[in-house]
């Protein structure tokens, strides 16, 4: 009976031991390795996420948002997939060719972690996406023809909260401004044109009388050399005497 006993936990031992064996053996032939996650790694690094401005979509309730945007995934391979939110992620068998698109974003900070798949399901890398606020002024009919760097309250990508009354107030100050550069430049062009005038009536009235003009230096001229002998020959006689 002893003999027995001792039998049964000598095989026992030995099922105990074989199988810690394999479990070590399964262990060591499935780990993850520091080459694996490095390959891994620089897959990853490969996978571009951008954001796309795509103009008016829908929210849940059926609103319509002006600053819309997608953002489109390329470079996912089988053996990653995406986190792109809480409980939702996207593999390679959801997308065409390792490329999707993802719909209905709008302005915010938004992360993806890149995980690797099987035993290796760590995160490989992190992208952090800041899509812009759009400025729902800028679809103001009044920011037609306006050069956004000149009012930069029309400018789709102004970056800064802005209220109704304030854009109204810019605006105005900005047309304004406008007005007084128009008097302005209307102001030098007629003193342009007055000069332009007098130059163009000099012009025209010493081509009309260049003759009488002439005659007029000439006969001076003549007048003031005659003056001019006069004395000095009344010099010479008054030295004679």
């Amino acid at each position: 009976m002893k003999k027995i006993t001792l039998l049964v936990l000598v095989l026992i031992s030995s099922f105990l031991i074989n199988t810690n064996a394999v479990y070590a053996e399964e262990d060591i032939i499935y780990e993850c390795s520091a080459d694996e996650i490095a390959r891994l790694k620089d897959i990853a690094s490969q996978i571009t996420i951008e954001y796309e401005y795509v103009g008016d979509i829908e929210d849940e309730d059926g609103n319509i948002i002006h600053g819309g945007f997608n953002v489109n995934i390329s470079g996912l391979t089988e053996e990653v997939m995406i986190e792109t939110g809480v409980f939702t992620t996207i593999s390679y068998e959801e997308t065409y060719q390792g490329v999707t698109i993802l719909n209905n974003y709008t302005e915010g900070e938004y992360t993806f972690k890149i995980y690797g798949m099987g035993i290796c399901h760590q995160v490989l890398r992190t992208i952090y996406l800041s899509i812009p606020n759009f400025n729902e002024y800028s679809l103001d009919e009044r920011c037609e023809g306006i050069e956004t760097k000149e009012f930069i309250y029309c400018d789709p990508w102004y970056q800064f909260s802005i209220d109704e009354e304030t854009f109204n107030l810019k605006l105005e100050e900005y047309y304004n401004k406008l007005y007084e550069e128009y008097l302005t430049k209307q102001d030098d062009l007629e003193q342009d044109n007055i000069l332009d005038i007098k130059e163009n009536n000099i012009i025209s009235f010493l081509k009309k009388n260049y003759a009488v003009i002439i005659s007029l230096v000439i006969i001076i001229s003549m007048i003031i050399i005659f003056i001019i002998l006069y004395r000095k020959r009344r010099r010479r006689n008054n030295i004679y005497e």
